[in-house]
Formats: structure tokens, C-alpha cells, sequence
């Protein structure tokens, strides 16, 4: 058992499973333990914003007021040929090793090894200039595993074997998975744009 948020919750460390082991333990808490029950089950937690193409996950990345949130909503709307459903605007389940989004795993953590499966296409890390135009640059891998290690939920909980696990995952996403940069103006109409650049992107 993992003993985390001053013993209000224990994780099983070989299923994941949660168990509240303090009366009133605060339903708050569960997010951050619910991370470290996902990593306990190979599961890695990114604080990311992502829609479902047909191609796969792409997944929105940056520091806080970056426009996450905002960007996969624009994405997931009604659009041409069909829909990018929503599948995170916050916290995003992944196995980083395999390059797979889990969906609906999180914060229902116990539910990770029966949860739908999808595979991640790519990440973009988010910058916004005042310059007009869009800006997409592939990232180099030791800056790639940068950007996923610096956006991962939760790490403070793992102990060392699970950090070390988690690391060993981003080093293998870096290589595996196309990591980019979006840079872009914050207005409406660079939204449009940037659906249209990713569409392109998707395009064999």
C-alpha cells in the first residue's frame, strides 16, 4: 500500500485500487491520488486538453491561460466532413509507453485496464504571440521529453520507482510521438485557421 494526503487514501500498489483510510477523507484529495493509482497501473496523468480525430489523439498542452481548454472546444464543434469529440479538457489518462490514450479513466482510476483505447497521433505545446499567423515546429526529442515530463499530474506522489517508471515513459513518448509547438495569435479566427492546419497535418 501507498500512503498519500496525510493517510486519508492507501493505493494498492500492484491493482491501483483506492481505499479511503481516514472517515471524511476529502473528496478533493482524489484527483491527485487518482493520478498516482493510474501510474501504479502504467499509466501516465498529463494536465492536457485532447479531441479524437480518425487519425488519432491530439492532445493540447501549455502552461495555465495558454487557451487548452478553448482550443479542443473550438475543435470538438460540428465541422466539414465530421466531428473531433472532446476527450479532455484537463487531465489526460496515457500510456506514454505505448502511445495510447486511455478515455474515461480518469478520475474513475480502478476502471484504467478496461478503458477504451486510442492511439495518440501527437502533442502540441501551446505559445501565444501578438505577431500575426501560426507557428508549428517539431520539438527535438530532449526538449519533447521536457514538455511531458514539465505538464505531468501529480509526480510529487510517485515514489521513486513510479518517477522513474513515469520518466522511462516520456523518454519513450519523445521518441515515439510527434511533440510540436503551436504558436498563435489569441483571437477567434486563428482557431479556424489552426483546425485547418491540423487537418492538413492529417492528410496522408
Amino acid at each position: 500500500m501507498i500512503r498519500v494526503d496525510r493517510s486519508s487514501y492507501a493505493v494498492e500498489r500492484r491493482s491501483g485500487v483506492i481505499r479511503p483510510i481516514r472517515a471524511g477523507a476529502d473528496a478533493l484529495e482524489r484527483g491527485p491520488v487518482a493520478a498516482l493509482s493510474l501510474a501504479v497501473q502504467s499509466v501516465s496523468c498529463l494536465h492536457a486538453s485532447a479531441v479524437a480525430t480518425p487519425q488519432g489523439v491530439l492532445a493540447f498542452v501549455g502552461q495555465s491561460g495558454k487557451g487548452k481548454s478553448t482550443l479542443a472546444a473550438h475543435l470538438s464543434r460540428p465541422r466539414g466532413r465530421g466531428t473531433w469529440p472532446l476527450i479532455s479538457d484537463d487531465v489526460l489518462a496515457v500510456s506514454l509507453g505505448e502511445g495510447l490514450v486511455l478515455r474515461d479513466a480518469f478520475p474513475d482510476s480502478d476502471r484504467a485496464h478496461s478503458a477504451e483505447r486510442l492511439p495518440l497521433r501527437a502533442i502540441y505545446v501551446l505559445r501565444k504571440w501578438e505577431r500575426e499567423g501560426i507557428a508549428v515546429q517539431a520539438l527535438p526529442q530532449r526538449e519533447a521529453f521536457l514538455a511531458l515530463s514539465r505538464h505531468s499530474v501529480a509526480t510529487r506522489l510517485l515514489d521513486a520507482p513510479l518517477r522513474r517508471a513515469h520518466f522511462e515513459g516520456c523518454v519513450s513518448a519523445s521518441r515515439t510521438v510527434p511533440v510540436y509547438e503551436l504558436t498563435y495569435q489569441r483571437r477567434i479566427s486563428a482557431l479556424d485557421e489552426i483546425r485547418t492546419l491540423l487537418e492538413a497535418s492529417l492528410t496522408p
